[in-house]
């Protein structure tokens, strides 16, 4: 079978994808796909959720085993689309901004029944891209805070020479 997804961005109302992908695909090839089609970094972590039609999470797709065994939560290389995902409308959440919590909305718009297909395609695709990481604060994998995260900290937390500061009511307390 094939399936053929619609994604959309909820930040940039003009981007449209539209992509199709044999049903037998894993979640990893499916997730490298798309990271390829949009021309993202596929060093930086991602996660599907599986949704209802109300997209609230019943159940998630992961890089990796966190060892937890939980029911809900299944991991890309073992878990093909077709084992998930049963019926045209089906939704997903893909989360390709962790830190930010940024995502798109897949919806499986349609299924051919007696095709195969060897490799994924684009279909359609109209508007720009989202940005895969929107702080340029986040270089090569780490956080960097930039000059404006210091100074906010600064502020928060305060410029602590002495520790005594802190610590020296506590003592007094004793």
């Amino acid at each position: 079978m094939v399936y053929s997804f619609c994604i959309l961005s909820g930040e940039i109302d003009e981007f449209y994808l539209r992509i199709s992908i044999d049903s037998s695909s894993t979640f990893e090839e499916f997730n490298q796909f798309l990271q390829e089609s949009l021309g993202y970094d596929q060093a930086l972590i991602t996660t599907f959720d599986i949704v209802d039609k109300n997209w609230n999470k019943l159940l998630e797709i992961t890089p990796i085993d966190t060892g937890f065994n939980l029911p809900s939560q299944l991991t890309m290389h073992t878990t093909t689309l077709e084992s998930v995902i049963k019926e045209i409308h089906s939704r997903l959440i893909y989360r390709f901004d962790i830190l930010n919590d940024r995502a798109f909305f897949i919806e499986l718009i349609d299924i051919t029944m007696e095709k195969n297909l060897k490799d994924p395609v684009v279909i359609a695709k109209q508007g720009n891209t989202p940005e895969q990481v929107v702080s340029e604060s986040f270089i090569s994998g780490v956080w960097v805070p930039d000059e404006l995260d210091q100074k906010q900290a600064s502020n928060d937390f305060g410029d602590f020479m002495d520790y005594s500061e802190i610590y020296g009511e506590m003592l007094d307390l004793q």
